[in-house]
């Protein structure tokens, strides 16, 4: 309950509203991306789900919502590389 607390009290400092206040704090948060063997298979797995909802889609009406997904987790990634590599682009 403590935290609930803290957290409420850190929103109001701010003088955002709360879904503007937990947006920002989840996207805006620093993410570093590690080589063991639990992380990439997280990402692996997000990958392999977003290539089995490919295979699935029926029609042109299925691509929309599926490329914005992609496209999220994609930007994501490049976001947390390029941070991790000191905010420099390196093109492969």
């Amino acid at each position: 309950m403590e935290e609930y607390y803290r957290l409420e009290e850190r929103i109001k400092i701010t003088g955002l509203p709360k879904n503007q206040y937990m947006i920002q704090s989840m996207l805006e948060q620093y993410i570093e991306l590690r080589a063991g063997k639990f992380e990439s298979d997280r990402l692996a797995v997000e990958l392999k789900r977003l290539r089995m909802l490919l295979q699935q889609v029926n029609g042109p009406d299925q691509w929309g919502e599926l490329l914005l997904q992609c496209q999220a987790l994609l930007e994501q990634v490049i976001q947390i590389t390029n941070c991790q590599l000191g905010g420099r682009n390196y093109a492969g």
